[in-house]
């Protein structure tokens, strides 16, 4: 069964490890809080807070991590939503970005192709939204600008 709560990590509940060479470089999760950019900019030696965290649904981090990983330990975020879309969701979506990273030029993910290997931001985690309303795709063109991919999944 997977975790389905947000919440720090549990080793108690399964998730994957992903290996490279016989070397472990990552582990996916579901339903993971991660500490966002802003709470670091704030001073993250501070006790947290529910201002300083946010649920990713999936999530793949540098390996071996506790408690909720920094934005600076994700390599891909993974948000879905089977719900119609509304432009309220783009704006919280594209909040979750800005919490894992900033704008800038290309630079290289930890992949070599798919889901892709640039993104324009830094750190250079990427960021994938699933949804089940083919509407999302108008938002296409938006997103990827700032590095989020959305992706129409039919239910």
């Amino acid at each position: 069964m997977l975790k389905q709560k947000g919440g720090p990590v549990n080793r108690d509940y399964p998730y994957i490890e992903v290996y490279s060479s016989g070397l472990l470089v990552a582990e996916l999760w579901t339903d993971i809080e991660f500490t966002t950019m802003s709470h670091n900019i704030n001073g993250s030696n501070r006790i947290l807070t529910r201002q300083d965290y946010h649920e990713l649904d999936i999530a793949l981090t540098f390996p071996n991590i506790s408690e909720r990983p920094s934005f600076e330990q994700i390599y891909m975020a993974v948000e879905c939503k089977n719900t119609k879309i509304e432009k309220r969701i783009i704006r919280e979506i594209l909040g979750y970005r800005r919490e894992l990273s900033c704008l800038s030029n290309n630079e290289r993910t930890f992949f070599s192709n798919f889901p892709t290997n640039l993104v324009p931001s830094s750190p250079s985690s990427v960021h994938m939204f699933y949804c089940s309303d083919r509407n999302v795709l108008h938002y296409f063109n938006n997103c990827k600008i700032f590095g989020t991919f959305l992706i129409h999944h039919t239910m």
